[in-house]
């Protein structure tokens, strides 16, 4: 197997040949540091040739390459491209140590170390990333630049020493992590804060899928226990609830049974989570994606008693999502997917800047607006009466975010603009859940008909719980 040296010998034989200029310096460092006739082991009619042959046909094959790299790196160690050399090789062999440690515990801490590897890319955008399956592929996704004062690998590094392991795995990287990061104990330190801010953070969240079935739906529904660290491959981040001891729920054509659902699987989640829940993302079929979701209480009433209980929107970021999109590989999906990596980068920029206006009754123009490539966010201020069209239009576009209302309201591209703003100062785009709720439950009756599109293809249902034929 070629070693890592050998895969840059043409940048070693760049650096030799800039380092040496002259035939009788190379030969000098040749005889002294490694006893041998320059001429003997390596001929040729030019430098170039001769240090081509010297790398090629002896060093390699004699198994002497190191031995020739580190003996020119000592007489020149200020040689610009000797230097960059030494440091890439450093780093290598740091690599390889790390990688022979991981490889020795990688079968009985398997879970440990997925687990790591995924704390230590929170936050950073993993869309339309397959999972690393070696050791190697994940020492190649972690070997990023680095974040702050420590790379994505230093915390890997960092999270696996903090793990409670059944073998000497944190042990073993407490000690490379000493010995190859700097200031590692104040890394560790850094890692248990945020730790400690994350377990702070914990949002639960209930997700509820409605999707076709013969003339009516069925409706599942899952309580992903922490929003922030919520891995859809993984079962023990979430659960499936159930309403009269079923996970399938029937419903008509017109939802009629959804608000008493609805309140039965809120109350279920708060009692499973043990702490209020933050988002309710309700997946749709383009068919219902103008239905009255907003009208849903919090709980059961007596009649006449509707004014003094509060709606899903008033008490949590409800958030819609398309059904559509949970199944199949059609080209609108994965479009959605390219669109939505883009919108993951844009999570730190104002709302107002990411967000265009969709003004257009023509449903084709408006269509042509929005379906463009550069386009990921959109106020929409046509009022569609039929809940297929605007369906339609968001799932064929491949649109992330969406921004509309179920009903006409005078002056609507201002009111967009108020939503997008807090009183006179622009909102990160991560802030638009929070703010949508916030606005909602001021009692603005031209709010009340807002609909949020926020579809983020890293929240979605679990897969292994998915009922194939459904969703």
């Amino acid at each position: 197997m070629e070693s890592w040296l050998e895969s840059k010998k043409k940048q070693l034989i760049d650096a030799i040949l800039y380092a040496y200029p002259s035939k009788n310096d190379l030969a000098m460092v040749v005889s002294f540091e490694l006893r041998e006739n320059l001429e003997a082991i390596a001929g040729g009619d030019n430098l170039t040739d001769i240090v081509f042959n010297l790398v090629t046909r002896w060093a390699i094959p004699e198994g002497k390459l190191e031995k020739l790299f580190q003996a020119c790196y000592q007489d020149k160690p200020d040689n610009p491209k000797l230097k960059e050399l030494e440091q890439q090789y450093q780093n290598q062999e740091k690599l390889d140590k790390l990688i022979n440690v991981l490889q020795k515990y990688f079968e009985p801490e398997k879970a440990i170390i997925f687990t790591a590897y995924e704390s230590s890319l929170y936050q950073v955008r993993k869309l339309n990333k397959t999972k690393p399956q070696t050791v190697e592929e994940i020492i190649n996704e972690l070997n990023m630049p680095l974040q702050g004062n420590y790379s994505y690998l230093d915390k890997f590094v960092g999270y696996l020493s903090l793990s409670n392991t059944g073998t000497s795995l944190s042990n073993d990287l407490t000690n490379w992590g000493t010995e190859n990061i700097k200031d590692f104990d104040e890394l560790i330190q850094q890692l248990i804060k945020e730790q400690r801010q994350r377990e702070q953070q914990c949002h639960p969240c209930l997700m509820i899928a409605i999707s076709k079935s013969g003339d009516n739906y069925v409706v599942e529904a899952w309580l992903i226990k922490n929003l922030g660290q919520y891995q859809r491959e993984s079962f023990s981040d979430c659960e499936q609830l159930k309403f009269d001891n079923k996970s399938e729920i029937p419903t008509d054509k017109n939802l009629s049974n959804l608000p008493k659902v609805t309140i039965n699987l809120i109350q279920q989640s708060l009692i499973k989570a043990n702490k209020s829940i933050k988002q309710i993302h309700i997946f749709l079929p383009s068919e219902l994606m103008n239905h009255d979701f907003d009208s849903w209480k919090t709980e059961e009433y007596e009649p006449g008693e509707e004014d003094f209980t509060t709606g899903i929107c008033e008490d949590y970021e409800v958030i819609i999502r398309c059904a559509d999109r949970l199944r199949g590989k059609s080209p609108p999906v994965f479009k959605w997917r390219d669109k939505a990596n883009t919108f993951k980068d844009k999570l730190e920029e104002y709302a107002t800047s990411v967000f265009i206006l969709g003004a257009s009754d023509n449903q084709k123009t408006l269509f042509d607006q929005i379906k463009q490539e550069n386009v990921i966010a959109v106020t929409i201020t046509s009022v569609f009466e039929k809940g297929d069209v605007l369906g339609k239009i968001i799932f064929k576009s491949a649109l992330p975010l969406a921004l509309w209302t179920r009903q006409q309201i005078p002056d609507i591209e201002e009111k967009f603009k108020s939503i997008l703003k807090n009183e006179e100062n622009d909102i990160c785009l991560k802030e638009l859940p929070s703010h949508v709720k916030n606005k909602k439950a001021q009692g603005n009756n031209n709010i009340n008909h807002l609909c949020l599109l926020w579809d983020d293809p890293d929240l979605l249902p679990p897969e292994q719980l998915l009922t194939e034929n459904k969703l």
